[in-house]
C-alpha cells in the first residue's frame, strides 16, 4: 500500500506547483514526524501535534536518516529513521530526496 500525503501545495512562487509544503517521514495512520525544508541547509522536523521537534542542518538531517542520531518528539518519544519496528511506516529515501532537492 502506498502512503499518500495531502498537504497543501506550496503556491507562493507558482513555479513549483507539485512541490509540497511538508512531507511525512514516519506515518502511523497519520504523520508522526514530518519534514519542512525551510531553506537550502535548514530542515524543520514537526511531530504529529505540529510541535517543532528540531531544526537540523543538512549534515544532521542525513545523520538522522542514517540512524546516527535520534529525534525526540514533544511527548518524549525518541524516533530513529532506521528503527526496524516502523519499517513499513516510513517514507522511502527516494521520496525524501526528491522532496529536498
Amino acid at each position: 500500500m502506498t502512503n499518500i500525503y495531502w498537504e497543501e501545495p506550496l503556491l507562493s512562487d507558482g513555479d513549483m506547483p507539485n512541490k509540497r509544503k511538508t512531507i511525512g517521514l514516519i506515518n502511523y495512520e497519520g504523520d508522526v514526524l514530518k519534514l519542512l525544508k525551510a531553506s537550502e541547509n535548514e530542515y524543520v522536523i514537526y511531530d504529529q501535534w505540529d510541535s517543532i521537534v528540531d531544526i537540523l542542518d543538512e549534515v544532521k538531517f542525513f545523520s538522522w536518516l542514517d540512524g546516527q542520531i535520534g529525534l525526540t518528539d514533544s511527548e518524549g518519544r525518541k524516533w530513529f529513521y532506521t528503527d526496524t519496528s516502523h519499517q513499513d511506516a516510513k517514507t522511502g529515501l527516494y521520496k525524501i530526496f526528491k522532496y529536498i532537492r
